[in-house]
């Protein structure tokens, strides 16, 4: 499936709505599917990703609930925010983007650096998420490839897109034309330099020790690709009191290489997550 992208929304929520929409004076690309009265689900992508990164997996989100699909700041039609550099400034900046669209209590889905958004939102009780799925989320495993992010943000040549793209698939059988275009006409160069400077030194993105679920405001359940060497998969101690996915032969792009599977993930978690009561939130004003 290829998308195109559009200045202006196509007039029919049956179809993917490629747009542009102005948050605080600066521009930000999104894509919508899926009729705006059911259930929001956002959609985040990962470093040097865009929108587009999830075209695999909207069309079939979109047939249960409203699919909106974000560039973060400096990747894809979004324009750089100076505050939304640093990991939490981005995350704080997708907080206001989610009010700013009245998304109600929206399912969050992110891939690596949108996973880590996404899990600083679930623990935003004025979100009141109801349920986040993180994929290779990063900041929980303590080992992470910074020298494969650098190599990956320099791409400059079609051998060297190759082998970026080769490392991220793993073993996959895909066609790796289109992830090879992205990283020589679509990224940003400058701008990924300064996100991994900004952010390599945080510690928290290299723990020690595993996270604590408790804090949480939603159901999580993490999916990982068994051979990812971007993001390694935590050790297993880590995740006790999680609901997790290893999905084998996968490398750091599940939600491409295993798009069927982990879209019945998404959607059997969230429907669940439907199902439950829902957990503190900020309380409604009187």
């Amino acid at each position: 499936m290829t998308l195109k992208e559009a200045e202006s929304p196509v007039p029919s929520f049956s179809r993917i709505r490629p747009e542009r929409i102005q948050l605080d004076g600066n521009a930000v690309g999104l894509l919508r599917h899926g009729a705006p009265d059911r259930p929001a689900l956002l959609l985040v992508h990962g470093f040097a990703g865009d929108k587009l990164a999830w075209q695999y997996n909207i069309a079939a989100l979109g047939r249960a609930y409203h699919v909106v699909a974000v560039d973060l700041p400096c990747h894809g039609q979004t324009a750089p925010v100076a505050e939304a550099v640093h990991w939490r400034g981005m995350a704080a900046w997708l907080a206001a983007l989610v009010d700013h669209l009245a998304l109600d209590r929206p399912h969050l889905v992110g891939h690596s650096l949108g996973a880590r958004l996404c899990l600083e939102l679930a623990e935003n009780p004025a979100i009141a998420a109801r349920s986040a799925t993180l994929i290779a989320c990063a900041g929980l495993s303590p080992r992470w490839d910074h020298e494969f992010l650098g190599r990956l943000s320099r791409a400059a040549d079609p051998a060297e897109a190759e082998a970026c793209a080769r490392i991220l698939f793993g073993g996959a059988q895909l066609a790796l034309a289109p992830f090879i275009r992205h990283m020589l006409t679509r990224l940003d160069r400058g701008a990924m330099a300064a996100i991994l400077a900004e952010n390599w030194q945080d510690a928290a993105l290299r723990p020690v020790a595993g996270y604590d679920w408790s804090t949480l405001h939603c159901p999580l359940q993490l999916i990982w690709g068994q051979d990812d060497p971007v993001t390694a998969p935590p050790p297993a101690d880590w995740l006790v009191g999680t609901e997790s996915h290893l999905i084998d032969a996968v490398g750091h792009m599940p939600h491409v290489a295993a798009s069927d599977r982990v879209n019945r993930l998404i959607l059997d978690f969230a429907a669940r997550a439907e199902a439950q009561p829902q957990r503190n939130s900020v309380p409604a004003q009187e």
